[in-house]
């Protein structure tokens, strides 16, 4: 309202691939301003913010004033693009040099050691996107108002595959028909004039049903955003065009290639050119399964779920858990941190102090602060190993105080390829 004040410091947090600059383009074009991006992953040096001095040789002005003099104006839309992946080393931190950047106490005197007069920067609007909050240096996160942007949902990633991604890889392919709208005269450095041809979309010559977009997304991509997406879009369409032009790949052996060619058999293309592909279709273009999003199969006993989160999404995680008779041991497995492996001990020890018998009777301490159903814990107490012999009554009576005794428990969290570590998996 007032049309002066100083703009907010915006950062975009979340997930590669989930248009944190394309949300920037639009904040510039809805508030009428014109856009700038300065790429900041793998910056080390200040003196590309900050310029170099005059007295060197080659020296410029920094990306900032760069930025401005190029956009002709004071108070454009400048998105610092990957601000946590700045380099910093022992010599040098060019985050330091954006507090002064970013700072509305500041930079209303910024001084660019080119120029070196101080220049007002306060009436730009600065915007920054980031992957991971915590490689950002605290002093700087505290200037900024950060906006988590989470991933998109199947049924957006649904919508924006047809809205946005496929026809624009159509578009990128030829893959539409395309039919005379409107002639136009054309007069050219001599005086001619030319007739040229105005043409218009029609129809796509690539189709893709509601059911293969949906198994594309579910079963061939495993992101928060869509890049992954659109290259297998963009590999459908250049398979699409091939299949126009009467070409295709060939398989490794006849018998494959037969099965190949019966199973699409059904695509077409159909009389007017068009290619219809469906589900069953897409493990004959781009190969098998990646992934599986089927995971009602996995829950049984001994399995249980919990969420991972990192700086590119999240997941399921699967906890996987057994035992076998032994010593008592416990074994986890799958590349754990050492507060997860923690959390795993902390869970046995939990249900060691829940499951108690006295007198030789079943008395389970506060059932109703468990999760575990009271016929589940009699099944445990009264379960021994086929072949089990009574040793002594002493032995016996230790059983007894502890359901585990004598067996051994083996906890793996699976994907052992990929380190695992947080302060919350104890539950799962």
């Amino acid at each position: 309202m007032r049309g002066d004040m100083k703009g907010p410091i915006l950062c975009l947090h979340g997930p590669p691939g989930i248009g944190k600059t394309s949300l920037g383009r639009s904040i510039a074009r809805a508030l009428g301003r014109k856009f700038h991006r300065i790429a900041l992953g793998g910056v080390k040096d200040e003196a590309e913010l900050r310029g170099h001095r005059r007295t060197y040789i080659g020296s410029m002005p920094g990306s900032i004033i760069q930025a401005l003099q190029a956009l002709g104006t004071s108070n454009p839309v400048i998105l610092l693009d990957e601000v946590d992946k700045m380099a910093a080393n022992a010599m040098f931190n060019p985050q330091a040099t954006l507090l002064e950047v970013l700072d509305p106490e500041q930079n209303g005197s910024f001084k660019d050691h080119y120029l070196n007069t101080p220049f007002d920067l306060s009436r730009a609007l600065f915007i920054c996107t980031a992957n991971d909050s915590s490689q950002i240096d605290r002093p700087l996160l505290d200037r900024m108002e950060v906006i988590e942007l989470s991933g998109y949902t199947l049924e957006e990633k649904v919508s924006i595959t047809e809205s946005h991604l496929l026809p624009k890889q159509r578009r990128l392919h030829a893959l539409e028909l395309e039919a005379p709208k409107a002639d136009m005269q054309l007069i050219d450095a001599k005086g001619e004039v030319d007739q040229i041809e105005i043409v218009q979309i029609k129809e796509p010559r690539l189709v893709l049903t509601p059911e293969a977009i949906t198994s594309l997304i579910t079963k061939w991509t495993s992101e928060s955003g869509v890049r992954s997406l659109e290259r297998r879009l963009a590999q459908i369409c250049r398979w699409a065009s091939l299949r126009i032009q009467g070409l295709d790949l060939p398989r490794n052996t006849a018998s494959g290639d037969t099965e190949h060619q019966a199973a699409l058999s059904s695509c077409g293309p159909s009389e007017k050119g068009i290619v219809v592909v469906d589900a069953y279709h897409l493990p004959y273009i781009i190969g098998a399964e990646l992934f599986e999003p089927d995971i009602a199969e996995r829950l049984v006993v001994g399995v249980a779920m919990g969420l991972s989160v990192s700086s590119v999404g999240g997941q399921l995680l699967f906890v996987e858990a057994t035992r076998t008779r032994g010593s008592g041991r416990l074994t986890v497995t799958g590349q754990l941190g050492k507060v997860m492996t923690e959390s795993v001990e902390t869970a046995l020890s939990l249900l060691r102090s829940r499951f108690v018998r006295r007198g030789g009777t079943s008395d389970i301490r506060d059932v109703s602060s468990t999760v575990v159903r009271s016929d589940v814990l009699s099944l445990l107490y009264s379960k021994r190993a086929p072949g089990d012999k009574e040793s002594s009554s002493a032995d016996s009576a230790a059983a007894d105080r502890d359901p585990f005794k004598g067996e051994d428990l083996h906890v793996h969290f699976p994907a052992g390829g990929i380190p695992k570590d947080g302060p919350s998996a104890g539950v799962a």
